[in-house]
């Protein structure tokens, strides 16, 4: 097969998740919607400090809000990063694209990257950027446009084209959903895949067809679960098993999770944000242990223990003792109330 062009390589390891993905627990969209409330105070300071580094022209400072914003999956934060999608140059759309494709389960972030796909027609390694995120979302919107794209690229042949519908076919194939499988198998024979080069196929058509029908065929068996073959047996066997199959268990789905506790935002000094809790809990600890221990322990200690061994005189010494000498004796006991005494 044809090596794949370094472009390409570098966009999809910038979205590619590290290391494998666990398979254990499904998406609850209950769950979901529980930590989007819980997170929906980190979800804003992260938007705030986003939008005013973004007022920044200066590239690099966008994208390090770009990476901070995007350490938290929340609605707010997919409507945020729709700016950087069409915005500035290759660098920060890329890796705006990256980032939205961390937003996995969002329909409004499959949304925002479909309407990007327009304003970065010229820009191939945007669009695969744009593509590779749309199959890391998993929205089965997407399927439609990523069809779309296969079905007007394939047929031509283009080697420029290559990096585009690689990028549209993982995609798809990273979508759990049967209707992936239905438009993987259907759109593939536009790439005429059961035809053989001959002597008068074009070099780059040959090359085209290897490369796309090798990744059609790994891609759909990796979704299925089936054993590559190829189209017309794909064909064959879809239209047999369509209504009754059942793909295999889904991507790990658990809520986002809240990366409050850390430096996440990366566009303030690291104790900006914990001076609050630096500041608060350490005068705690200094005004509250040591006054305990030096000042005020020792007197309940000698408040409690000294009273018995001294017959209760010394504690009442200021208030308590004249009266009690006195019993009943004038204003001491009706100073000091009928309840004391008793």
């Amino acid at each position: 097969m044809r090596p794949r062009p370094l472009s390409f390589l570098l966009v999809l390891a910038a979205l590619l998740p590290a290391g494998p993905t666990a398979r254990a627990v499904p998406f609850d969209a209950q769950a979901w919607a529980d930590a989007d409330k819980a997170n929906e105070k980190t979800a804003r300071r992260l938007v705030s400090e986003f939008e005013a580094a973004w007022r920044n022209t200066h590239e690099p400072t966008r994208l390090k809000a770009i990476e901070s914003v995007s350490t938290l999956n929340h609605p707010l934060i997919v409507r945020a990063l729709g700016i950087t999608l069409t915005q500035g140059g290759e660098a920060l759309r890329i890796a705006g694209a990256g980032a939205m494709g961390r937003m996995n389960h969002r329909p409004e972030a499959a949304r925002l990257l479909a309407a990007a796909v327009k304003p970065n027609a010229k820009m191939t390694n945007v669009l695969v950027a744009l593509y590779a995120a749309m199959g890391a979302v998993g929205d089965p919107s997407s399927i439609a446009v990523l069809n779309s794209e296969l079905s007007s690229r394939l047929s031509k042949a283009r080697a420029a084209d290559l990096p585009i519908v690689q990028a549209c076919v993982e995609a798809l194939g990273k979508i759990h959903d049967k209707r992936a499988v239905d438009a993987l198998i259907d759109v593939w024979q536009k790439a005429d895949p059961d035809s053989r080069p001959t002597d008068k196929t074009p070099r780059e058509t040959a090359d085209f067809r290897e490369a796309v029908n090798a990744d059609f065929g790994t891609v759909l068996s990796t979704l299925t679960g089936e054993r590559e073959r190829p189209w017309s047996e794909w064909k064959s066997w879809w239209k047999k098993a369509k209504n009754t199959f059942t793909l295999p268990e889904g991507p790990d789905a658990p809520p986002p999770e809240n990366p409050d506790g850390a430096d996440t935002t990366g566009l303030k000094p690291p104790d900006d944000d914990k001076a609050g809790e630096g500041e608060g809990d350490k005068p705690k600890e200094g005004e509250g242990d040591k006054p305990a221990a030096g000042e005020g322990d020792k007197p309940k200690e000698g408040e409690g223990e000294k009273p018995p061994e001294g017959g209760g005189d010394k504690p009442k010494e200021g208030e308590g003792a004249k009266p009690a000498e006195g019993e009943g004796g004038g204003a001491g006991v009706e100073q000091g109330g009928s309840d004391g005494p008793k």
